[in-house]
């Protein structure tokens, strides 16, 4: 006789985690709306790998390509790569930004590729190829571009970059941290239509001409930012240039630094009388001992009173009295005096700074917890106050008037995060999340609210 087949007990336990496997969700699950939106933010490159998964994906994603308006290309690993990409998104790109790739002789490839496979392309950012005569002449002949960025560029192609700005008359942004232009091309930049300059590594010795950079500036009639970065020894001409702006340009913008060759004493100060004549400058960005002390915030104040935006950090010579000059100003929306070793509670005594928004005071030692309670007090729309690594800053009187000013912002009032540090004993109980629109977090959590 055939033995009898035991049956088999199907548990509770078993049939539960059957139900369950039957029940798993996966990605080919999502709907394709939620498909597509997770492959627009998958990198271009990868796209071309992805998209052989299955006939589902590959539709899917030919679909996403005609979102893609800016690409960044990081180290592709072949020229056909490269090409496959832009035959995809070419036709939609307006900006392209080129890094970590092979530079020399295959610029003139990369160019191109750019110009059969990309009509609308109006942005470039060359700041990691080498560009040659050929190159540049190229550029000027089929591109009608509105941004340009370049870095490293060969001493013999003034020429050929004075014939690229006069073929490119549309040019809105330049930018270049390129040492080896001569500056005489810079007197062909387009004075009706660019408005955004940036000369971030300026040095007269490597043959930048003073006299044509001021040249260019004055022409510039509708220049709206302007920024600046030379060595410590060149910061004397800092005034030069801004008193050969044009008067009549609409300069909302302007960032001022320098590269430390050594350390500045309070004899090589700088004065900056020109930024009176600013009247309509909202954004202002100096750094380095030599140009942020009270005498040029005394300038600032008497002159560019529609200031809305103003970075002062890193200063070992700002006093009090400097930036009780900036505090003053009724426009203010965004300030960072972050890493200023004289700075007291003196400075925000007789702050007005109804509009602002956000405070960065990092690293200021000095600084006491009663100078931010003219600040909660004044300001109803303040969102951000950073004052981690302020060391006499007592968290306690700190959450205390924190919750006064939100409580007077109603229950539609904005949400205020202050950040700070638990350095010392007692700090961590305090950071926490107080009410809806109150948060406290420590230097060590997450940047994404800031």
């Amino acid at each position: 006789m055939l033995a009898k087949r035991k049956k088999t007990k199907t548990t509770h336990t078993s049939t539960r985690r059957e139900v369950e496997e039957r029940t798993v969700t996966t990605i080919m699950d999502l709907d394709d709306s939620c498909l597509q939106h997770i492959f627009s933010y998958i990198n271009p490159f990868k796209k071309l790998r992805v998209q052989n998964v299955c006939k589902r994906w590959r539709r899917l994603i030919f679909h996403s390509w005609v979102d893609v308006t800016k690409l960044k290309v990081e180290r592709f690993s072949s020229f056909s790569e490269f090409e496959n990409v832009l035959k995809y998104c070419g036709i939609g790109l307006i900006e392209i930004k080129l890094r970590y790739v092979t530079s020399g002789p295959a610029c003139m490839e990369i160019l191109k590729i750019i110009h059969k496979l990309c009509p609308n392309i109006k942005r470039l950012d060359l700041s990691d190829l080498t560009l040659t005569y050929r190159s540049i002449e190229y550029l000027a002949n089929n591109f009608d571009l509105r941004h340009i960025a370049f870095t490293r560029i060969h001493k013999e192609c003034e020429g050929a970059l004075s014939y690229f700005f006069t073929k490119n008359s549309k040019l809105r942004s330049f930018q270049t941290t390129s040492d080896s232009i001569l500056s005489h091309c810079l007197t062909y930049l387009p004075a009706d239509t660019l408005q955004h300059f940036d000369i971030s590594h300026y040095y007269s010795k490597t043959g930048m001409s003073v006299e044509h950079l001021k040249s260019a500036l004055i022409r510039l009639k509708n220049l709206k930012s302007f920024s600046f970065t030379c060595p410590s020894e060149e910061m004397q001409r800092y005034d030069e240039f801004l008193a050969s702006i044009h008067p009549e340009a609409p300069l909302e913008d302007i960032q001022l630094n320098y590269t430390h060759k050594k350390k500045a004493k309070k004899d090589d100060k700088v004065m900056l009388p020109s930024l009176k004549n600013l009247k309509k400058l909202k954004i202002l960005h100096l750094s380095g001992d030599m140009i942020v002390h009270d005498d040029v915030m005394k300038v600032v104040k008497s002159g560019c009173k529609h200031l809305e935006k103003v970075d002062l950090s890193n200063s070992e010579f700002l006093t009090d009295v400097g930036l009780s000059y900036i505090t003053s100003l009724p426009k203010i929306k965004d300030l960072n005096f972050s890493h200023l070793q004289l700075v007291t509670d003196k400075s925000f005594k007789n702050s007005n700074m109804q509009n602002l928004r956000r405070l960065q005071i990092y690293e200021c030692k000095k600084l006491r917890t009663t100078g931010f309670r003219k600040v909660l007090e004044s300001s109803e729309v303040l969102h951000s106050l950073d004052v981690s690594r302020c060391p006499q800053v007592s968290p306690k009187l700190l959450k205390c008037w924190s919750e006064e000013a939100v409580a007077k912002r109603g229950e539609d009032g904005p949400v205020l995060i202050v950040r700070t540090s638990c350095n010392w004993a007692g700090a961590c109980d305090l950071l926490t999340r107080v009410s809806p629109l109150l948060y406290f977090y420590d230097d060590k959590d997450n940047d994404k609210y800031y």
